[in-house]
């Protein structure tokens, strides 16, 4: 189980002061002005549950709000714990970060870095190239990305993400097309022989970018692609603070490198981003539509513990994990009248489908059971 949020809800639920204090990462111990600093040891300055315990209970054990401030200063935690610690969970590992959130402004931020550094001349070109690119049908149309680039949504800029390096490759062709002041700071940091450098420095940031991108949404995880993945994060991390220092101070730039551990804890990012948990909450509000100041967990209990049930007698009440002898006797179960009074008013209806392989692959079956006649459709295993 996990809590997922961006990063303002996150920290609050982990019980972790807000992103910008002084300790804000929910994570660990890192100091806002160290956001950048890539060689920070994650484990060593980790924040640990057992850790965050005991520094709540000396912040409830002093006297005096002006000590009660020192102190929630000094760990980076909140003057109360979460309501979400009356549940036994890690308030660390359990509430990861949102890939979508973080990627998606990451990306923003790499956008306008990139608009800046253009000139007239190159932002004519770029927007003539961007208009003929050969976009996929099934995107929607874009705004002009210079002008209206704080219209676009997260999914936007994820998109013109994936397809920048092609226009940079395209568009910047020389010099001229970018600012003097931003040749001249690449030259430096990157230790160039020669200005005409500074567009494949350019392009090869686009692309550790746009691959950084694609993996961290990958939905399949090994090995080979876990250590794929930490290495671009590394090889992005220092050419960005090289390029476009300023990024390096966001929070989401030091926030990346906490999803190696959110992998190994959740199988990929995707499992724990807000769009997913958005369908999961549509499906709860699917069941109870009105939940405000209600206690709902005997509704949940009621549904799943049904539907679970259901499916087990549609199935013939055997589980194949357990011994065939030592199975149990439905028909006397059947017979309880707190069975029959959970049941009450439930039915499973047939499912309304157009099957487009043959027919003979499904069977139909009408069981009877407590008095309600449920009709099940489901394919033959």
């Amino acid at each position: 189980c996990d809590i997922t949020a961006d990063l303002p809800k996150g920290n609050e639920q982990a019980g972790i002061k807000n992103h910008n204090a002084k300790h804000g990462c929910r994570i660990c111990t890192i100091d806002y002005d160290e956001l950048h600093d890539m060689s920070f040891n994650l484990a060593a300055g980790g924040r640990y549950h057992h850790n965050t315990t005991l520094q709540f209970q000396a912040l409830n054990n002093v006297r005096t709000q002006a000590e009660r401030d020192l102190l929630s200063m000094q760990y980076g935690i909140r003057d109360k714990p979460s309501i979400f610690d009356n549940i036994f969970r890690d308030r660390h590992l359990q509430c990861p970060h949102d890939a979508f959130h973080c990627m998606g402004g990451l990306a923003n931020k790499m956008l306008q870095s990139t608009f800046t550094i253009l000139t007239s001349k190159g932002e004519e070109s770029f927007l003539n190239f961007w208009k003929h690119f050969e976009f996929p049908n099934i995107w929607s149309r874009q705004q002009n990305p210079i002008t209206h680039l704080n219209s676009y949504f997260f999914s936007d800029y994820l998109r013109l993400t994936m397809i920048m390096p092609f226009l940079i490759d395209r568009t910047i062709n020389n010099n001229n097309l970018l600012k003097e002041t931003f040749i001249n700071h690449v030259v430096t940091s990157c230790n160039l022989s020669r200005k005409n450098q500074v567009i494949s420095q350019l392009r090869y940031l686009w692309v550790l970018f746009a691959k950084l991108v694609a993996l961290i949404f990958k939905k399949i995880f090994n090995e080979a692609t876990h250590n794929e993945l930490k290495n671009y994060i590394t090889q992005w991390g220092y050419l960005v603070a090289k390029i476009f220092p300023s990024i390096t101070q966001l929070p989401n730039f030091h926030i990346i490198r906490h999803f190696d551990m959110h992998i190994r804890n959740f199988a990929t990012l995707v499992n724990t981003a807000v769009p997913t948990k958005e369908m999961i909450h549509r499906l709860f509000k699917n069941i109870i539509p009105h939940s405000n100041k209600k206690n709902i967990e005997l509704d949940f209990m009621q549904r799943y513990n049904t539907l679970q049930a259901l499916r087990y007698l549609l199935d013939g009440g055997i589980d194949f994990r357990y011994n065939n002898e030592t199975q149990l006797n439905f028909k006397e179960l059947s017979k309880s009248q707190c069975i029959q009074s959970l049941l009450n008013s439930w039915y499973i209806s047939k499912l309304q489908v157009e099957f487009e392989s043959n027919i003979d692959d499904y069977l139909i079956d009408n069981v009877t059971h407590l008095g309600q006649t449920i009709f099940r459709d489901y394919k033959e295993v």
